[in-house]
């Protein structure tokens, strides 16, 4: 931004949040309709939030003290505050719970005290971890460069979203600038929810309206066959409705805005009001090392890092690298629209006058279907859903472009009903995500059954319907089923805690992948090294974690919020919910077979010796049990040796079994074996 404003300039002001494209994005395009032709200027902003990021380490950049914070919180954000609050099912109290190898000790409400910086509630863990926060600097490079290529630009900098846009609009009107108006996705979840409450109410002194723009699904909220209040319960019965819809199910993206109208001026008292990211800082390997460096300074739990310090002088600052991509990787991409669109053309085929033509790429597609449950590599499933959480790429693009490989595919003869399935079946899964998202809007529509009130007998909601976002039951112990049956939701057992300060608790074993469980200790020992997890392994650790464990599912939630490169909020607590039991899905239980999930998704191991390289000694029939082996054969592999691989599983379910490889007896027959922990499922 320059410093200077002719009076005739009007202004459209894009908050970027979860929307970071230029390509099919709907505020961009309406800035450069014929309905905004009298609009002037453009000015996108994105702020990178120290809610869920760390940027203690930005030079010049003080976070806001959580004190002083509290000292000034207004009556709304303390209502706010109260709504947001994690409540337990049926009980007061929650069994405290430690992180990082610090005692997490509790306030009145429940929560861990001395939560510094951006850290989740339950568990303390970092909001965003090294993986994710690398993609996402790396996407809003991306996106200013993608401004700038137009002949725009875009506004950089950090703090809270909304109290930097409340701030800029008030510079701009000061200086005589018209603003049109502040645009920005809509959300539907509690923090998103009251960011945007925020922004409405500090833009109303200024006069100005705050407009959102609901353009997160594949499907056209105005398309559905449904109101939002009635989305389906059930997934089938979501995807059946939406699919009558035929060939109008998804929309054409809006077209491509080729130049894009010039920032205003700088006001010239908005940088003593705004922390702007200064012009040294605006490359992505200068502000990347800034933000990453306090997560690497204390790593996740479960991040195979070491330590690596802060640097103290600027000579440190100048040699202080990050660490390279671990070659192992099943997600080996960097951030930005860019490369998303880039993955598009080699996963679905590049486009040629509108349509896919016959350029590199595409054939992966077509074995989507076939492929998608493998473990092992990039090409085995799509990996969209890196771009498609932050918003680098829209739903309804993605889709659209899976319905142009389908025509080509149809046009060239080289449509099947096997490669149609497995084409069809990428749609199938943008759906679940649109399931989950009005899922999640539906239930903010609805009154949240109050667990405290319940414990006392008192069976009436506690909070009122239409209180968008704020207390869905999304984050909540007892999960939707706690607003829709409750009295269903009362007989569930009592969640476990956890304690990572001993070291034979349950999830301290199973967040460092030494549960002696092949299959869930590689699934988290990815996780923790590459911020990627397959969605198989996803749904094996979450029914692990909740139905053989029997841990607060909501701290597996966490973990995979930090880790997660992909992490959407509605896809990730829903699906956690699904898998717990205490979604809306009238089947209230469901239990994954890890051994017969191995036998069935790694039958030769790949995926378990790429991530236990000490299994590697070990006979490949037994990679997935390593507890049958002789106890000669653990010695000789080093398996219950200090520091080696457990030689028996945390826990052996009975059902396990019957899926066991047979091993050799002493009269030559064969048989199964086990001597792990015997458990029984607690339900």
């Amino acid at each position: 931004m320059t410093n200077s404003n002719p009076p005739t300039q009007s202004v459209i002001v894009h908050l970027h949040i979860n929307d970071l494209r230029t390509t099919d994005s709907p505020v961009l395009s309406l800035a450069h309709s014929q309905q905004k032709k009298d609009v002037t200027h453009f000015l996108p902003i994105y702020v990178f939030d120290e809610r869920i990021l760390p940027l203690d380490c930005v030079p010049g950049y003080s976070v806001s003290a959580q004190v002083k914070a509290v000292e000034k919180m207004t009556t709304v954000d303390k209502t706010e505050q109260e709504e947001e609050e994690i409540k337990p099912l049926g009980q007061e109290d929650e069994p405290v719970r430690t992180t990082n190898n610090q005692p997490a000790t509790r306030d009145r409400q429940g929560r861990p005290n001395g939560r510094i910086g951006p850290r989740s509630r339950l568990g303390n863990f970092w909001r965003v971890g090294r993986h994710r926060a690398k993609f996402l600097v790396e996407t809003v490079f991306d996106l200013k460069k993608a401004y700038e290529g137009k002949g725009g630009g875009m506004l950089l900098a950090c703090g809270k979203p909304e109290e930097v846009a409340i701030k800029v609009v008030e510079a701009l009107v000061k200086s005589g600038v018209k603003v049109d108006g502040v645009f920005t996705q809509k959300e539907v979840t509690t923090e998103e929810v009251h960011l945007l409450r925020r922004l409405r109410a500090g833009l109303e002194a200024s006069d100005v309206e705050l407009h959102l723009a609901d353009s997160k699904t594949m499907v056209n909220p105005q398309d559905l066959p449904f109101k939002i209040e009635d989305t389906p319960g059930v997934f089938t019965s979501f995807r059946k409705a939406v699919e009558s819809l035929g060939d109008d199910m998804v929309r054409d993206p809006l077209p491509e805005v080729k130049k894009v109208k010039p920032m205003p001026a700088e006001p010239k008292d908005l940088s003593s009001n705004v922390f702007l990211i200064p012009s040294e800082l605006q490359t992505v390997d200068h502000l990347m090392k800034y933000i990453l460096a306090p997560l690497l300074a204390e790593p996740q739990f479960g991040d195979s890092l070491e330590p690596k310090p802060i640097p103290q002088t600027q000579d440190e600052w100048r040699t202080y690298t990050i660490p390279e991509l671990d070659s192992r990787s099943a997600h080996p991409f960097i951030g930005g629209q860019s490369t998303g669109l880039a993955r598009l053309d080699d996963y679905l085929g590049t486009m040629s006058g509108g349509k896919c033509g016959h350029g590199q790429g595409g054939t992966k597609a077509m074995s989507y279907k076939d492929t998608r449950n493998e473990m092992v590599g990039e090409a085995f499933s799509t990996k969209f859903s890196g771009w498609l959480a932050n918003g680098s790429l829209s739903g309804r693009y993605v889709g659209w472009r899976v319905r142009q490989l389908q025509d080509r595919l149809r046009e060239e003869g080289l449509s099947n009903k096997h490669v149609d399935g497995n084409v069809y079946w990428i749609s199938f899964e943008l759906l679940w995500r649109d399931f989950f998202y009005w899922t999640c809007e539906r239930f903010s529509h609805k009154p949240t059954y109050d667990a405290r009130r319940k414990h006392h007998g008192d069976d009436k909601a506690a909070t009122q319907a239409g209180n968008a976002g704020s207390a869905s039951g999304l984050f909540n112990l007892g999960g939707w089923k706690e607003v829709l049956r409750p009295q269903e939701s009362k007989k569930l057992g009592e969640w476990k805690g956890f304690d990572l300060q001993n070291p034979d608790d349950p999830i301290r074993r199973m967040m460092k992948g030494m549960t002696g469980i092949p299959l869930i200790d590689a699934c988290m020992r990815e996780l923790g090294t590459t911020g990627f997890m397959s969605n198989r392994g996803r749904q094996n650790v979450a029914s692990f974690w909740a139905t053989d464990l029997y841990v607060d599912w909501r701290v597996g939630a966490e973990i995979f919020e930090t880790h997660l490169i992909d992490y959407d909020v509605c896809s990730n607590w829903g699906n956690w919910q699904y898998q717990a039991g205490v979604g809306n899905d009238p089947r209230s239980f469901r239990q994954f077979n890890q051994i017969k999930q191995a036998n069935d998704y790694d039958a030769d191991a790949k995926y378990i010796l790429t991530w236990i390289p000490e299994l590697r000694q070990v006979d490949r029939r037994f990679a997935h049990t390593p507890w049958l082996l002789s106890s000669e054969d653990k010695r000789k592999c080093g398996l219950g040796t200090k520091g080696g691989y457990p030689a028996t599983p945390l826990l052996e379910q009975p059902q396990w079994k019957k899926h066991y490889p047979k091993k050799e007896a002493s009269d030559g027959s064969r048989k199964g074996g086990g001597n792990g922990k015997k458990n029984h499922v607690r339900r």
